[in-house]
């Protein structure tokens, strides 16, 4: 999954749900491996009891920090030392979204730049506690909101495309914005009301045209939608901006990620019992797809647990 801050800046972060416990390898030091274990159980010491570990391949002291009921990995802890086993040359590692290292370009040198390293102990917990945190809602929003923007704008040029094929088939030349002609509208009027009838042909062609006009125009008028993560009985819930572009008039109020407050303005916490109607019955309706599906008038699918309700 991509995390995208307000800067634009991207991170790659594992899902919750591809990741499980994989053993490391054993450290045979037996000076490093008490240093290891230390640096574990200082820098997590903050977190829920059900925090997880998860080994990442390649070095034996690293691992993804992670609580089951998150959506995404919070970070990851790495501990280096030289070859002769000196616990002088120790380095500690905290890898975090929530890190701008601005000694570091995050296109040239993108690990640097989420990363904090320090031969202090002490110093590399603290670094670890405030950076490794459980998922918030503005977390969740920064890794799924690109998913929906990039699903709506592909149903949208489905949408034109078809309208262009229907001008087509009529033998409509394409004009501006997939707009119809005079000719065209007066046509539709006259169908529409009953006081012409075309051949069979015409017809179903003008009731595909039809069709195609009032999904694109029905499309073209969603901007915004739920984003909702239900997590136990709660739905946590935020209005989100689905499109490119600007927001016209909207900015700062936590919509897009661009805004600082990203999912913290408008922020809303409801029981199963007390949410919106059309949440959960919309939800329920979701919930049925597979990760990644859209349903036209009703949401997205982000996974398990993050939908996305269209207003």
């Amino acid at each position: 999954m991509k995390y995208v801050d307000e800067n634009h800046n991207s991170m790659q972060l594992s899902s919750v749900k591809t990741l499980g416990y994989v053993r490391a390898p054993d450290i045979d030091d037996d000076t490093i491996r008490p240093k290891w274990e230390e640096f574990l159980k200082l820098a997590t010491e903050h977190l829920p009891k059900d925090v997880k570990f998860s080994h990442v391949a390649g070095m034996p002291c690293r691992y993804k920090i992670y609580l089951p009921d998150d959506v995404v990995e919070m970070g990851e802890l790495m501990m280096e030392w030289g070859q002769d086993g000196d616990v002088t040359s120790i380095t500690y590692h905290v890898t975090s979204p929530k890190i701008t290292n601005r000694r570091y370009c995050p296109y040239i040198s993108p690990w640097d730049y989420r990363t904090k390293s320090s031969k202090s102990l002490d110093k590399a917990v603290r670094n670890a506690r405030v950076a490794l945190r459980p998922n918030t809602l503005a977390d969740v929003g920064r890794v799924s909101l690109a998913s929906i923007k990039d699903k709506w704008n592909d149903i949208k040029d489905t949408g034109r495309r078809a309208l262009t094929q229907a001008h087509v088939n009529l033998g409509v030349s394409n004009t501006a914005h997939n707009s119809g002609t005079p000719l065209l509208d007066e046509a539709v009027r006259l169908c529409e009301m009953g006081l012409v009838k075309f051949s069979d042909d015409v017809d179903s062609k003008l009731g595909v045209y039809i069709k195609a006009n009032e999904t694109l125009k029905s499309n073209e008028q969603v901007k915004y939608a739920t984003m909702c993560w239900v997590k136990g009985d709660k739905i946590l819930a935020h209005t989100a901006f689905i499109l490119s572009g600007g927001l016209q008039g909207d900015e700062g109020r936590g919509w897009s990620p661009y805004d600082k407050n990203f999912m913290h303005a408008d922020k809303r916490t409801y029981d199963d019992l007390c949410a919106p109607e059309d949440i959960p019955s919309k939800i329920s309706v979701l919930s049925m797809l597979d990760d990644d599906e859209f349903v036209e008038e009703i949401g997205y699918k982000f996974n398990d647990s993050v939908y996305y309700i269209l207003k």
